[in-house]
């Protein structure tokens, strides 16, 4: 009896549905390393704007999903989130891919992908 009653109060908590907890994240990044696959990095001054909506799946990760805003584009990115870090990716005009990463301690890595040979990452951080 007493673990048939343990048993319904567990399915009882466990079937209680997971309230979506919703943040909306702006953050403002600035590059200051472009390095082109191949070759030397390079200093310079790119900047882009992200605008995302984070939603909580459970007690560990969310998904993020919203927009990357630079003077050349805007992309609509989509990733996840966890302990302070976004994992993001993209797709632009194909086959162009990007890969957004903010770490938990605001340095950031953004690589577009153009090809299986030509890709160039820029190092910054997000404020």
């Amino acid at each position: 009896m007493k673990k048939s009653l343990i048993l319904m109060c567990y399915l009882s908590f466990a079937a209680q549905p997971v309230v979506a907890n919703e943040n909306n994240i702006s953050l403002q990044c600035t590059f200051t390393q472009e390095c082109v696959i191949g070759e030397t990095c390079q200093s310079t001054d790119f900047k882009a704007s992200l605008s995302l909506t984070e939603e909580a799946q459970n007690a560990i990760i969310s998904v993020a999903n919203g927009v990357m805003t630079t003077d050349a584009e805007t992309l609509t990115l989509r990733g996840l989130s966890r302990d302070g870090q976004l994992s993001l990716n993209g797709a632009g005009v194909f086959p162009v891919s990007h890969h957004f990463t903010v770490w938990s301690d605001a340095q950031a890595t953004y690589t577009t992908h153009i090809s299986s040979e030509f890709s160039v990452t820029y190092m910054g951080s997000c404020q």
